[in-house]
C-alpha cells in the first residue's frame, strides 16, 4: 500500500469523504477490555457501507485512491469501496485516525 508521501497528485483533484458505517458500541466494547481500533462494523453497518459503496459507484465509476485509517472499521468501509473500483490504489493513513 502506498502512503501519502508516495502517490503523485494532478494539478486538479476531487476529494471525497466517506465516514465509516455504524460500528458496535465502544463503551460496550471497551468494557470487555477490546482496543477501540479494533471495533467492527455491524451487520447493519457493513449492510448500508454496501449500499453506500454501490451507490457511489453509479455515480462515480472510477477512484483514483481509496485511503482509510487503520481502524479495522474504516479498512471493513475500504474494502467495500474497493470491491467495485478494483482499479483503485488502496492506501492506510495513520493521520486520517480520529483524534478523542
Amino acid at each position: 500500500m502506498a502512503g501519502p508521501e508516495e502517490i503523485s497528485y494532478d494539478a486538479v483533484m476531487e476529494l471525497l469523504l466517506m465516514r465509516h458505517g455504524p460500528a458496535g458500541d465502544s463503551r460496550r466494547w471497551l468494557a470487555r477490555g477490546r482496543a477501540d481500533a479494533e471495533r467492527p462494523l455491524t451487520e447493519t453497518g457493513r449492510r448500508k457501507t454496501r449500499r453506500a459503496a454501490e451507490g457511489l459507484a453509479r455515480l462515480l465509476p472510477r477512484l483514483d485512491l481509496i485511503a482509510s485509517s487503520p481502524l479495522l472499521r474504516a479498512r471493513q468501509t475500504a474494502d467495500a469501496l474497493a470491491r467495485l473500483h478494483g482499479e483503485a490504489t488502496r492506501s492506510q493513513w495513520a493521520q486520517l485516525r480520529a483524534l478523542r
